[in-house]
């Protein structure tokens, strides 16, 4: 398996502003059973997705709304585990926010964010 060169491009610019530990590449079809119950078109299959952990967890969303204006296709925010997801998907895009038991899409998360701020 190789590792997609637009996600290392990718990568490397997002890094360069918001430093994050990797835990997450390249996974075997085995391994990725195990690890997301069996997403057949995981993007960690093809070498197109990697997942990251922040020291601070604000910069979670920072990062997030830099990825999306980079070009990742994929994206997902989860609060619970203190992780980023981001893949080089070209559609349909992916851009998720997970806090507790909810899901948002990253656009209305964001303008939840902006309307509490105002109110």
């Amino acid at each position: 398996m190789q590792i997609s060169l637009v996600l290392i491009d990718k990568l490397n610019q997002l890094l360069a502003l918001y430093p994050a530990s990797v835990t997450r590449l390249c996974t075997t079809p085995q391994r990725n059973k195990t690890i997301v119950k069996g997403a057949q078109s995981s993007k960690h299959l093809t070498g197109e997705a990697v997942d990251l952990v922040f020291d601070q967890t604000a910069s979670l969303l920072h990062a997030a709304i830099y990825a999306e204006s980079i070009g990742f296709g994929g994206i997902e925010v989860d609060y619970n585990n203190n992780h980023l997801h981001l893949d080089v998907r070209l559609a349909p895009f992916w851009h998720e926010v997970k806090l507790g038991g909810k899901k948002y899409s990253l656009k209305e998360y964001l303008t939840t964010l902006h309307s509490s701020a105002i109110t």
